[in-house]
């Protein structure tokens, strides 16, 4: 399984260079982690169909938040959904897709913290 890097430079492309911004952008990321848990595993029980769709729904969020390497690993996703007939046979990557959003989150924490204490001192 890969590992995920935090790119502030993604958040200035959209943001600017607002270290508000990039702290309110990231706390509506965490808030929103466990809806796009959710639907992609909705998605995962309903068949590829639905998980091609949600997957689509999903991947662009994750540039915009500072993880254009996980933008890039729901497209890899993608094209191996695309290829599989069977929805079992792509279980393990499905399950690391939702590991990679989970440490996301953890790394998003992490700059948060960092920001604010860029913020405040």
């Amino acid at each position: 399984m890969k590992s995920l890097t935090f790119d502030k430079t993604a958040l200035k492309r959209f943001y600017n260079d607002s270290t508000d911004d990039f702290v309110e952008i990231l706390k509506d990321y965490i808030k929103s982690q466990s809806e796009i848990h959710s639907s992609l595993k909705t998605a995962y029980k309903a068949g590829i169909h639905e998980l091609l769709k949600s997957i689509y729904v999903h991947s662009s969020i994750f540039c915009r938040v500072g993880f254009p390497n996980l933008t890039t690993e729901f497209l890899v996703f993608e094209e191996l959904c695309k290829n599989s007939a069977e929805k079992d046979l792509i279980l393990e990557k499905f399950k690391n897709l939702l590991t990679l959003i989970d440490e996301s989150v953890i790394i998003a924490e992490e700059e948060i913290e960092k920001l604010q204490q860029d913020i405040y001192q």
